[in-house]
C-alpha cells in the first residue's frame, strides 16, 4: 500500500476489496478474543469527542423517514457482510420467519401500512373537495377481504372513491387487481367510483358532484369507472 514519509495511506488511494476484508476479520477476531476493546467504550458522549449541545443528525426524524431506513438497512447489511449475525442465528431467523403465522403477521402489519407516506396530489385535491363541501369521509380505510388487502383512498358512507394515477392504474397487473377489489367490495354492501388522474386534475368540481349524487341517489351509481366528457 501507498503511505507517505510519517507511515499514513496517501490521500485518494484506493485499497482493495481483499484488503479491506482482511481487515475486518482481523478486527473481530480480536474483538472476540478480548484482545482488542472498542475505543468508545465505557466513555461519555464527550468523551468520545462529541461537543456539548451537538444535534444527532436523526433528531426528529420517525422510523419512516427515508434515510433513517436506508441508515438501518445498511447497518444491518454490515454486520451480515462482517460476521456479527453467526450463520445458526441466520438459519433461526430464516425458520422464524417462513412459517404461515409470521407470514400472515407481516400480511396484517404490511396492510396497515399507508403508501406512499404523503397523500398525491389529486388525492390532496378531492380531499379539499370533500372538506369545503362539508363532507364526512376516511381516508385509507383498511379493508380485509380472505387474501385481498386494501386501502381505499376515501370511504364516505358506503361509498368507496379512488383516485387512479394515469400510469400505475393502467398496468395489466394492477388493472386485474383492481377489478379484483371492485369485485370483493360490490359484493360486500359497497358502492365504488374511480376518477382518473387527468379528470380530477381537469376538473375537480365536476368529480365533487358526481360524488354527491352516489351519496343521495346509490342506484344512480351503474359504472365504476368515472370518465368526465
Amino acid at each position: 500500500m501507498d503511505r507517505n514519509s510519517t507511515g499514513q495511506f496517501i490521500k485518494g488511494y484506493k485499497r482493495s476489496l481483499d484488503s479491506k476484508v482482511k481487515q475486518s476479520t482481523t478486527l473481530i477476531a480480536k474483538y472476540k478474543s478480548g484482545e482488542r476493546i472498542a475505543w468508545q467504550k465505557g466513555k461519555s458522549n464527550t468523551g468520545c469527542g462529541v461537543k456539548k449541545g451537538s444535534i444527532p443528525w436523526n433528531k426528529g426524524l420517525s422510523m419512516t423517514d427515508k434515510r433513517v431506513q436506508e441508515n438501518i438497512l445498511s447497518m444491518a447489511k454490515t454486520r451480515k457482510n462482517n460476521g456479527y449475525i453467526s450463520k445458526e442465528l441466520q438459519r433461526k431467523i430464516k425458520l422464524g420467519t417462513n412459517t404461515p403465522e409470521f407470514k400472515q403477521m407481516a400480511r396484517e402489519r404490511r396492510a396497515k401500512q399507508v403508501f406512499p407516506l404523503e397523500d398525491t396530489k389529486i388525492e390532496r385535491l378531492m380531499e379539499r373537495q370533500f372538506k369545503n363541501s362539508g363532507l364526512s369521509f376516511m381516508k385509507h380505510y383498511l379493508f380485509t377481504f380472505k387474501s385481498i388487502y386494501h386501502q381505499v383512498d376515501f370511504l364516505i358512507g358506503n361509498l368507496v372513491v379512488e383516485c387512479d394515477g394515469n400510469y400505475w392504474h393502467t398496468l395489466p397487473e394492477v388493472v386485474k387487481r383492481d377489478k379484483e377489489i371492485n369485485n370483493s367490495l360490490t359484493n360486500n354492501g359497497y358502492k365504488i367510483i374511480r376518477f382518473w388522474e387527468k379528470d380530477i386534475l381537469k376538473n375537480p368540481t365536476a368529480c365533487l358532484k358526481i360524488v354527491k349524487k352516489a351519496i343521495s341517489f346509490p342506484e344512480s351509481v351503474t359504472t365504476i369507472r368515472q370518465t368526465l366528457s
